[in-house]
């Protein structure tokens, strides 16, 4: 997943949210990436490694992240809005010198000043273990996405926007800004812009409370010790106990996944799913309706059909109907393969003699018990050789020695006791007195914390503005060792940190992973493939060397032929969710969708 970008670019899009995307871009990127043509790479290439522009400019001193309280942000978040009106007021009044190198520094100077606290509003809405700096966060958080929609409806400003004149680095820039304004609606008339406005807002606010439900949700759900025969000893030393003597699982991460895939009782299994699927509650069910119906507004008022074409129009895709014919395509070739498989299971399970029939609810256990059987491979005994500590210096190794840098663990104020910061610096003949960058990680689950895996680039670098990047990964692995899928999202994760990191682009605007949208995956995909390579993995058993056992090339094999197994129920399923996104969004003017019906004809 799932953010935090440069807000001069797309404030939605590169501040406020992590990296990640909708069902289906998630799904069309595996496609798409790879027909991408030799051309856009290598521009998105070339963007990245842009030369500096003439003027010079002295690099700004590395600032750790500030650490504020509610009152802090707040007072922060005002003084911030205050000095963008400045800026734009100043950009606004000066002259039309026709230098388009000024001008677009002056619009990315524009953009420091807002990510600069919408950032780290964004980033303390995530993670912060105050709850009322999450909240003063979420306030802050509004307001910048409000300024953002009317900062781009500005026609003062847009009228400031250079046509022509410097190289093609320069022009992209300037296309990227104007893209922006159209999209913000600035060639519409009063009524219309204010309409936007009001659309986006509400689009916004229900966006915040959809996440907030999930991320403050508090639930327990309680076991009996029978009902846990199977889980994992270090879930169950984890776990609360109530009055009773019954354990208590919440709905992070290294709970709920070793419970589904090891608890042997069927009923509790089921319990704890529709538990977990239902965390959000109908709140969130209806929000997922009414947001449909706000994207069709804005899409109509915008001058589209649906929001649907809206969106695909700058993305490879180019059309709704090619995401259609791509995903009838993915049902053609995962569905045969997912009835084998779902064969096998169930196969599998009369052998061993199961009462219950295959389920939604236990899938994921029996899937698990087919691969022990079949590879010798059970996730949570592959957690000793992929220690976490050992699996976080395994990737900061790989990086090292692919990109000629070093990581040096460094001590700056931190929102948690669990983050870890690390400065980024040059080896080698490159090396300099001042660090590249910094990286904080977040790695472990607490109550309020963002639920997935993403990366925050709260801080982008900018040649002209002397800026020097911070990156910020926020994760919730098992502390005490990862299991083979979670090595590799590890690794993707931090694959997008890099590209935050060892960006090195004349603007902010382009810096890090606001590149091609369509783009953003494919570092971190080519990063994670690390960790399917024996070779490379050696090094991590090297690392923790006596206390972990040693990887060899006969587990790998076992470990991949087990990442295999159920590719096409796990690919039939992100079809059905990149579908449930398209359906969602194809409604007829003025009325509401049923998000629950659409979902229920989908499976």
């Amino acid at each position: 997943m799932r953010v935090n970008r440069n807000v001069i670019i797309h404030l939605e899009r590169h501040i406020v949210m992590p990296h990640r995307f909708s069902l289906s871009e998630s799904l069309m990127k595996q496609k798409l990436v790879r027909n991408f043509s030799i051309s856009r790479c290598l521009g998105a290439a070339f963007t990245a490694l842009a030369l500096p522009v003439a003027t010079h400019v002295h690099a700004q001193p590395l600032r750790a992240l500030p650490i504020w309280s509610a009152e802090e942000l707040k007072v922060q978040c005002d003084r911030g809005l205050a000095d963008a009106a400045t800026a734009v007021e100043a950009l606004k009044a000066g002259g039309t010198s026709g230098d388009i190198k000024r001008t677009l520094r002056e619009f990315d100077a524009l953009g420091g000043i807002i990510q600069d606290v919408a950032s780290i509003a964004g980033l303390m809405m995530s993670t912060s273990p105050d709850p009322n700096v999450r909240a003063e966060a979420s306030n802050c958080s509004k307001k910048w996405n409000a300024y953002w929609t009317a900062l781009y409806q500005d026609s003062g400003l847009f009228a400031k926007l250079p046509t022509q004149g410097g190289d093609a680095v320069d022009q992209k820039y300037s296309n990227d800004l104007r893209r922006r304004f159209e999209l913000a609606g600035v060639q519409l008339d009063a009524a219309k812009q204010e309409r936007v406005r009001k659309i986006r807002k509400e689009m916004n606010d229900l966006s915040l409370e959809f996440e907030r439900t999930l991320r403050d949700n508090s639930g327990k759900v309680a076991f009996t010790p029978d009902e846990v025969r199977g889980v994992p000893a270090q879930v169950l030393e984890k776990a609360g106990r109530d009055d009773q003597g019954r354990y208590l699982l919440g709905f992070s991460y290294p709970e709920y996944i070793p419970f589904m895939d090891f608890a042997d009782s069927d009923e509790a299994k089921k319990r704890y799913y529709i538990a977990f699927t239902n965390r959000g509650g109908a709140r969130n069910v209806d929000i997922l309706a009414e947001l449909a119906v706000l994207r069709d507004q804005l899409a109509k008022v915008m001058g589209y059909t649906t929001y649907a074409s809206m969106i695909t129009q700058d993305r490879m895709a180019a059309n709704p109907q090619a995401v259609t014919a791509f995903l009838e395509n993915v049902r053609k070739a995962a569905e045969p393969r997912e009835a084998k498989e779902l064969e096998e299971i169930k196969g599998f399970m009369k052998a061993q003699g199961a009462k219950e029939t295959l389920s939604r609810w236990n899938i994921a256990y029996w899937q698990a018990k087919l691969r022990q059987s079949r590879y010798q491979i059970n996730q949570e005994e592959v957690r000793a050789f992929f220690p976490t500590q050992a699996s976080i210096e395994f990737s900061l190794e790989i990086a090292s020695e692919l990109y000629g840098v070093a990581f040096n663990r460094t001590k700056l104020p931190i929102w948690h006791e669990s983050v870890t910061v690390w400065e980024v610096r040059r080896k080698g003949a490159m090396a300099t007195d001042e660090p590249l960058a910094l990286i904080y990680l977040d790695l472990f689950p607490r109550p309020g914390k963002f639920t997935h895996a993403a990366a925050f680039p709260t801080r982008g670098v900018s040649r002209v503005l002397g800026r020097k990047p911070i990156s910020v990964m926020v994760a919730n692995f098992n502390d005490k060792g990862l299991s083979y899928s979670e090595l590799k999202t590890l690794l993707h994760e931090f694959g997008h940190i890099l590209h935050g990191v060892l960006s090195d682009t004349r603007y902010l605007g382009h810096a890090g992973t606001s590149v091609e949208r369509d783009f953003v995956e494919a570092p971190s995909q080519m990063f994670e493939a690390w960790g399917q390579s024996e070779q490379t993995l050696r090094r991590l058993s090297e690392r923790c060397k006596p206390s972990c056992p040693t990887i060899t090339a006969e587990l790998v094999q076992r470990l991949e032929a087990s990442r295999r197994f159920g590719q096409g129920i796990g690919y039939s399923r992100q079809r059905v969710l990149a579908s449930f996104d398209m359906a969602l969004h194809d409604i007829n003017p003025g009325s509401k969708p049923d998000a629950l019906e659409v979902w229920k004809k989908l499976q």
